[in-house]
């Protein structure tokens, strides 16, 4: 392991830190999974250092996307870690991604609009609701929802 990670670990005894090959932050154990990558694991320690659990909202999801990036550029300066915009907007497009995806109207294909109340999607197109499983790890699926 390069001994910048492992000053990096080092300085943040209050998270438990498992190497794998996926960086994410687990907030209910306070546990950073990170891989080889210093970028990835200051933008997971920045998810903790900013107190983020769940997201809500798919909007919710990318502010809180773009503000752990903000805050890993601050640590980065530190630890001599380049985090370049191109990175970043790598990573947040792969977001971007998976959120379109989800709102994609299973029925006609034209995008949806996510509930703030119910966290669903409706299609102003065809009328056609829809729920989706929320854990980006995962493969996204679709249930449409039956008007009772």
């Amino acid at each position: 392991m390069p001994s910048k990670t492992l000053k990096i670990i080092a300085d943040f005894p209050e998270y438990k830190f498992v190497k794998g090959s996926k960086s994410f932050w687990l907030s209910p154990k306070k546990v950073i999974f990170y891989n080889s990558d210093e970028a990835e694991l200051l933008h997971e320690i920045a998810h903790a250092i900013l107190k983020h659990t769940d997201f809500t909202t798919d909007a919710d999801l990318i502010r809180k996307e773009r503000a752990a990036w903000t805050k890993a550029k601050e640590l980065a300066l530190k630890y001599g870690v380049a985090i370049t915009d191109a990175k970043i907007e790598k990573d947040l497009d792969s977001y971007r991604d998976w959120l379109h995806f989800k709102s994609t109207c299973p029925d006609c294909s034209q995008n949806g609009v996510q509930s703030v109340d119910t966290l669903d999607y409706r299609c102003f197109a065809c009328n056609t609701s829809w729920r989706v499983n929320h854990n980006q790890h995962k493969r996204v699926r679709r249930t449409k929802i039956t008007p009772y």
